[in-house]
C-alpha cells in the first residue's frame, strides 16, 4: 500500500533529524498480498508515503505527517486496484499515527497482525515501504533500542512526542513512513516514522503498543478529508542544551559567527522525485565546489556547522506544460556555539530560498537537470560563497538587530510553517 502528497517536515534542525517523509494534498497507498504494506507513487506536486491495512473492511495505519493538509487520498494495492480514501478514523500526532477508512467497495482486505508487546533489543526485523518512489522494497535489520518518549526528547530534542519508539538500523528514506516494520513472526512492531541524519542507520518507527491504541479509539463513522481536517502539527523543539534554537542570520553575531566558520558539513534532503539520486548528488556537488575556494573543511556530520539543504517540488502551475514541476531550493546553515551561561545552542547563521526553475516529471525520474535549473543552482551556492566572503571582510550587511528565538517555522522547511519573506 501507498501513500502520495507532497511536502518536508524537517523534525528538528538541533539534531538534523528528518522525518521519513511530509507528504500533503493527496495519497495513494499500496499493499503487498502477504504483509498488506503501503507503497509510493509520486503524483504531480508530491510525494509518496507507506502504510498498512488492520482490518479487512478497510482500515489503514499509516503516520500522521503523511496525512498532513490532505484534501484528497486514495489506495493502490500491489495488483494495482484502488481505493478511494473515505476518511479519518483517528489521529494523534503526538504518535505520528493516522487512522484511515478506505471505500473497498464490498471487498475484504488482507491485514496484517499489530504486535502486543514491545520487541526485543537484537531482534531480527524487516521494513517495507516506498522508499524515494521505489516501489515494494523492503529492508532487514534488527531492533537497536526500545525508546521513551523522554530519551526520544533527549536524542531527537523533539518534547512533545508520545510513547514508545523502536530504532532500528534497518534503512527508511524518504516515501517509507508510515510502513511496517515486521519481526519474523510476520507481526507489525512499528509503524517507520523518521531518521537522524547526522549518523548511520538511527532510524525510529512508532510501537504497535501506541498504534493499537490509536486505533482503539477510532470512531465509527471516518470524517471526511477536507481542508484543516489533518491540520499541520507544530512540533516543538529544544536544543542540546536546553536553551532553545536561535535565530541569528542577518545579525552581527550572526555574521561573526559565519566568518570564523572553519568546516562545513552539508545535508541535502528532498521532497522532490529523486529515485535515482542523480539530482540531490548534482546539488551537494554545487554546494562543496562553492566553498572549495574558502578554504572551508568539508567534515562529516559531527563537526559543528553544518547546512540543510531542502529541495521543494510543486506543481508549476496552470499556465505551463501539464505535469510540469517548479524547484524550490532552501538552504539553512546551523553551527553549534554556547550562550552567556556556557550552555550549547544551535544558531542559525545562514538562510536562503530560490526558485530554481522547472522541470517536467520523466527528466526528474531519469536525474536530468535543465540548463537553467544547473545554472540557477549554481548562482545559489555563489551566493552562499559571496556572503561568507563579506563575513570575512566585514562586508555582509547586518538586516536585523537583535536575535530571535527560532521555532517551528524555522524548522519547518517549505511547509505551511515556513516564512516567504528571506
Amino acid at each position: 500500500m501507498k501513500l502520495a502528497g507532497s511536502g518536508l517536515s524537517v523534525a528538528n534542525v538541533a539534531r538534523t533529524f528528518l522525518s521519513a517523509n511530509g507528504p500533503k494534498n493527496s495519497m495513494k497507498t499500496n499493499t503487498t498480498t502477504t504483509t498488506t504494506t503501503t507503497r509510493h507513487r509520486p503524483l504531480a506536486g508530491g510525494v509518496g508515503g507507506s502504510g498498512f491495512v488492520v482490518h479487512e473492511d478497510g482500515i489503514v495505519v499509516t503516520n500522521y505527517h503523511v496525512m498532513e493538509e490532505g484534501i484528497k487520498s486514495s489506495v493502490v494495492f500491489a495488483n494495482d486496484e484502488e481505493y478511494m480514501v473515505q476518511g479519518i478514523l483517528a489521529l494523534d500526532g503526538l504518535r505520528d499515527v493516522a487512522v484511515l477508512q478506505i471505500d473497498t467497495r464490498g471487498k475484504k482486505l488482507p491485514v496484517v497482525k499489530l504486535a502486543n508487546k514491545l520487541p526485543r533489543k537484537g531482534e531480527k526485523i524487516v521494513n517495507f515501504g516506498t522508499p524515494l518512489g521505489l516501489d515494494f522494497t523492503t529492508s532487514n535489520g534488527i531492533i537497536s533500542a526500545i525508546r521513551s518518549q523522554e530519551q526520544m526528547a533527549e536524542v531527537a530534542g523533539i518534547t512533545n512526542l508520545r510513547g514508545n519508539w523502536i530504532q532500528t538500523d534497518a534503512a527508511i528514506s524518504s516515501g517509507s513512513s508510515g510502513g511496517p516494520m515486521v519481526n519474523m513472526y510476520g507481526e507489525v512492531v512499528a509503524a517507520n516514522t523518521m531518521q537522524r541524519l547526522d549518523g548511520q542507520s538511527l532510524n525510529f518507527g512508532i510501537s504497535s503498543i501506541d498504534i493499537n491504541n490509536v486505533v482503539a479509539k477510532r470512531t465509527k463513522t471516518p470524517k471526511e478529508l477536507g481542508k484543516g481536517v489533518v491540520p499541520l502539527f507544530r512540533k516543538q523543539f529544544a536544543s542540546p542544551g536546553g536553551t532553545g534554537l536561535v535565530d541569528a542570520a542577518g545579525t552581527k553575531r550572526g555574521n561573526m559567527l559565519l566568518a570564523e566558520m572553519k568546516e562545513i558539513t552539508f545535508v541535502v534532503a528532498a521532497n522532490a522525485i529523486d529515485p535515482t539520486g542523480r539530482i540531490a548528488f548534482f546539488v551537494r556537488a554545487k554546494a562543496e565546489g562553492a566553498v572549495d575556494k574558502l578554504e572551508l573543511e568539508i567534515g562529516n556530520s559531527n563537526e559543528r556547522s553544518f547546512m540543510l539543504i531542502v529541495m521543494i517540488l510543486e506543481d508549476a502551475g496552470r499556465k505551463t506544460t501539464a505535469g510540469t514541476q517548479k524547484m524550490t531550493l532552501y538552504g539553512r546553515v546551523w553551527i553549534k556555539d554556547q550562550d552567556k551561561r556556557g550552555k550549547t545552542q544551535l544558531v542559525k547563521i545562514w538562510s536562503k530560498k530560490d526558485e530554481i526553475g522547472t522541470v517536467a516529471i520523466p527528466a526528474l525520474v531519469q536525474g536530468k537537470v535543465p540548463r537553467t535549473m544547473e545554472s540557477n543552482v549554481g548562482k545559489f551556492f555563489r551566493r552562499f560563497q559571496a556572503d561568507i566572503r563579506k563575513a570575512r571582510t566585514g562586508k555582509l550587511e547586518i538586516t536585523k538587530d537583535q536575535e530571535t528565538a527560532a521555532t517551528d517555522k524555522d524548522v519547518t522547511v517549505g511547509g505551511k510553517g515556513e516564512e516567504k519573506k528571506e
